[in-house]
């Protein structure tokens, strides 16, 4: 059973997870600030996240203190319209972001792993490459709907392919030739898969 808790504007405070027999399985509380924003997020096992952010409301600082694993801090840098710039982890060390004159992400370069993003001239990602790693070619339609997918890693390479319907649903999958098929159940707001098969 799910409970949850709102505040006199209607905002979440705390969800509780309790089990038939009354066990509670899990407890999340969250704090807020004046302006909705979560300052602070404690769990049943007693590990906590605190949130700090800037005058722009942009967050710059998580704390993150485990019971068990002890704390460790998050902290991340902008630039003037907003793109960040750095993600500087103590424990896992520190990501650097690059961006292009239309502030798209061209650049990530992180501890172990550095990737390069490409885009077509509508800003769909056409090709993200990991140096050392897999690279991930795209391909998308006139109407800016994913069609295609090619993963190449080494040696090996996964095709997967996407067909939409009139509406612009999406009502199948195809993995190196073996499609999976949606049925979308589309009397609901926005068109929900309720059922895969192939």
């Amino acid at each position: 059973m799910e409970d949850r808790v709102y505040d006199d504007l209607n905002r979440l405070t705390s969800v509780t997870n309790t089990h038939e027999d009354g066990t509670v399985l899990s407890r999340y509380i969250y704090t807020l600030d004046k302006l909705g924003q979560q300052t602070k997020v404690e769990e049943l096992s007693g590990r906590t996240v605190e949130y700090d952010y800037d005058d722009l409301t942009r967050l710059i600082k998580e704390t993150i203190t485990d019971p068990t694993t002890g704390t460790h801090i998050v902290e991340y840098v902008y630039d003037d319209v907003g793109n960040r710039l750095s993600k500087s982890d103590s424990i896992e060390g520190t990501t650097t972001y690059t961006y292009d004159d239309n502030d798209r992400l061209t650049l990530e370069v992180g501890p172990s792993i550095t990737t390069q993003y490409t885009y077509d001239n509508n800003g769909n990602v056409v090709k993200e490459e990991q140096l050392g790693g897999p690279t991930l070619n795209y391909t998308w339609d006139s109407q800016d709907r994913l069609t295609a997918v090619e993963i190449i890693d080494g040696t090996d390479t996964t095709t997967i392919e996407y067909q939409y319907n009139l509406d612009g649903v999406r009502v199948s999958s195809t993995v190196n030739g073996e499609e999976t098929r949606y049925l979308i159940d589309t009397n609901r707001p926005y068109a929900e898969v309720v059922e895969e098969y192939t």
